[in-house]
């Protein structure tokens, strides 16, 4: 427990540069970080493999594996007024990528592989080993996405006169993202 805070307060330190903890925006950009940066990854590089542990080359193909529903995500993102809209719950496409990629697997993987997700740092373990249906856990996966890698929010518009809500975010910067997947930063990701 006390290396779980101790843990929390360097990963604040390192994004935040302060020593004032926010659990939740650090939760998310620990996400965002890690799906960003397994994508940029070459896993056919000896080097990477030659200085990883195993557990780390794991969690890095199933964060890319997330990259895909980013995708799928941006590929339906409604354009309006300088900012996007996502629907407030899984479309079709999202459900069924998640049965074909057999993301329950990946999440539940991915509790015991990362070195932080594995801890009671963040929410992640607890909320995920909690969820027992298919359904609820495609839903919990698509907020945790919306959240953490667009820094979503979800809001209340009129569409046809309708009151409904929706997931509303800027464009993505990647300006912000400090890789915080690896134990020991590679050299070559510096």
């Amino acid at each position: 427990m006390v290396k779980d805070k101790i843990r929390l307060i360097l990963l604040n330190l390192v994004i935040g540069n302060t020593d004032n903890v926010d659990k939740t925006k650090l939760y998310h950009q620990y996400i965002k970080s890690c799906i960003y940066n397994s994508s940029l990854v070459d896993l056919n590089n000896e080097f990477l493999i030659e200085t990883q542990d195993k557990d780390e080359i794991e969690s890095i193909k199933l964060f890319k594996e997330w990259k895909l529903f980013i995708r799928l995500l941006e590929s339906k993102k409604e354009n309006v007024k300088s900012r996007h809209k996502l629907p407030n719950k899984p479309f079709r496409e999202f459900k069924a990528l998640f049965r074909q990629r057999n993301m329950k697997g990946n999440i539940k993987n991915l509790r015991n592989f990362d070195h932080i997700l594995n801890t009671d740092i963040f929410p992640f373990n607890d909320t995920f080993k909690k969820i027992k249906t298919e359904p609820q856990m495609v839903n919990a996966f698509y907020k945790l996405l919306i959240y953490s890698y667009f820094n979503g929010e979800l809001k209340p518009s009129t569409k046809k006169g309708k009151r409904i809500y929706q997931y509303v975010f800027d464009e993505f910067n990647n300006s912000d993202i400090i890789n915080l997947q690896f134990k020991d930063l590679p050299e070559f990701i510096l």
